[in-house]
Order: C-alpha cells, then structure tokens, then sequence
C-alpha cells in the first residue's frame, strides 16, 4: 500500500490541549502532593516504631523514622534500622525496575 502524503493546506489533529491551570499552580500541586505521600508514610512508621530496631543504638527517635522512610520511600535499604515485627515487615516497595523489594529481616 503505498504511502499518502498530506496536502500542504491540512492541518494536523492538536494531541494535546493547552491547560487552563497556570503552570506555577500545576507545579505546586504536584509537589504538595509528593510531600503529603511522604508525611503519610511518615506517620505510618512513627505510629509503627516498636516495630523497627536501630542496630546503632536499639533506640528509635523521630530522626531515625524520618532517615528510614526516606530511606525506604527511595528504595536504597541500608540495613541499619529494620523492620523486627510482622506488621512492620509486611511493607513491600517496588523498585525502579518494576520488582517488588522486601525489607530487610533481622535474625
């Protein structure tokens, strides 16, 4: 089948619309909402700390749940708080190639 061309004085079907939101609240959207899903899996492991073991000092602070979610929303893992509970080891993230990651158990 051979292949047609367009006459010059067709136009091109538009695929995308302009917004009508202004980029700059379009953008603060996005990041109020990036932050929102980070302070609620904050709160899940603050409300969740008794089931965590910092291996540096047994002692798990505000600062070490903020270190692990980041941590953990990053999917890096260090190793050095872990989950020691079954509902604080039942989190599963997904990595960056589409694999589901369990956390670290301790022995």
């Amino acid at each position: 089948m051979p292949l047609r061309s367009r006459k010059s004085t067709e136009t091109l079907p538009i695929l995308r619309q302009r917004s009508r939101t202004p980029v700059w609240l379009a953008l603060s959207w996005r990041i109020l909402l990036a932050l929102a899903l980070i302070g609620v899996a904050l709160a899940v492991h603050w409300f969740d700390r008794e089931g965590l073991r910092d291996t540096s000092d047994g002692h798990v602070s505000l600062i070490d749940v903020v270190y692990f979610t980041m941590i953990t929303v990053t999917t890096v893992g260090y190793g050095d708080i872990v989950p020691v509970t079954a509902p604080a080891a039942w989190k599963r993230w997904p990595n960056s190639s589409g694999e589901v990651a369990s956390p670290a158990r301790s022995s």
